[in-house]
């Protein structure tokens, strides 16, 4: 069987809506013959969460975590003043970079135990550290790079809020390595991928393609729908702040 190694901070049965599209793709690979590893944060974090027993749990998970977690938690002066800096810093990059080094060392680490060969790493972004550590790990193994975006990095006109000019024109260097470095890419939408190629036009985009998040290969068929009666629209990820609710209401009032 020929490994997928698939690097993803978030994996079930983390609640989070990060953990839900990998969640099921490793089934679907694993289904398809493939020796699926998954490189994973550790379950600490959200252990106060309620865990979501509904998303499959295929292949072999593997858990890490980083040996400093960011931001720093306390409200003392210090870690205020730490975070601040930080905050700005890391932005082209996000708080997870530091879980990169602990992602990489576990990779390798269990392509060495379960004697990997031949495969193909899979790294799905946010959180951004997934694309670093992926793309070290395949180099060092001698693997295909695949980059799979749930959300975009840098091909985005983020707002000054969330990301300054200045990080946004790093982020953009950086992330562009990575997509020089990729075998492929992956996108959950015709949009983002049409966006994607707006802002790295010079990556092949014969390799860049769609796979919406909700696939599943082996679903049945649509349950029958009567005319009659309300619509129940149910909804399964999470409202950020800082986002508007008024397209989403818009949409369900035309509908």
């Amino acid at each position: 069987m020929r490994p997928v190694l698939i690097i993803s901070y978030w994996f079930a049965p983390s609640p989070a809506v990060g953990a839900k599209r990998f969640s099921f793709l490793a089934r679907e690979f694993a289904r398809q013959g493939y020796d699926v590893h998954v490189i994973t944060h550790e379950t600490r974090d959200w252990a106060d969460w309620k865990t979501d027993g509904t998303l499959p749990l295929a292949g072999h998970v593997h858990r890490c975590a980083e040996r400093v977690k960011l931001p720093l938690t306390g409200g003392g002066l210090l870690q205020r003043a730490v975070n601040s800096v930080l905050r700005r810093v890391l932005a082209p990059l996000g708080w997870e970079f530091l879980w990169a080094g602990a992602a990489r060392r576990k990779a390798l680490e269990v392509a060495r135990q379960y004697n990997l060969k031949d495969g193909v790493v899979i790294a799905t972004s946010p959180a951004h550290s997934a694309v670093i550590a992926g793309s070290d790990v395949a180099r060092q193994l001698g693997w295909p790079l695949i980059l799979d975006y749930r959300d975009p990095w840098s091909a985005h006109d983020w707002p000054r809020w969330r990301r300054s000019a200045t990080s946004q024109w790093f982020a953009r260097r950086i992330e562009g390595r990575y997509i020089r470095r990729s075998a492929a890419r992956v996108l959950n939408t015709p949009a983002m991928r049409a966006a994607f190629e707006r802002f790295f036009p010079r990556a092949d985009r014969r390799r860049n393609f769609v796979i919406p998040n909700g696939f599943e290969a082996a679903a049945g068929e649509p349950a029958a729908v009567s005319g009659d009666g309300p619509i129940q629209i149910v909804h399964a990820g999470e409202i950020f702040k800082g986002r508007s609710l008024v397209p989403v209401l818009e949409a369900a009032a035309r509908l």
